[in-house]
């Protein structure tokens, strides 16, 4: 999941962006019979992200 996120960043005007809509759908993609609620999956990545930033 992070890799995925961190893999699909974008440079604009010398500023990294991170979108984590396509990690949502590039995991949905790898595990298509697992039924995942989208707004719960953001939520864990944004807490993941939050908690790697603090460490």
């Amino acid at each position: 999941m992070l890799e995925s996120y961190f893999r699909n960043d974008q440079q604009v005007d010398s500023e990294w962006i991170y979108e984590a809509q396509p990690c949502f759908r590039e995991f949905r993609e790898k595990f298509p019979d697992i039924a995942v609620i989208e707004s719960n999956f953001l939520n864990i990545l944004s807490y993941i992200i939050m908690i790697i930033m603090i460490y």
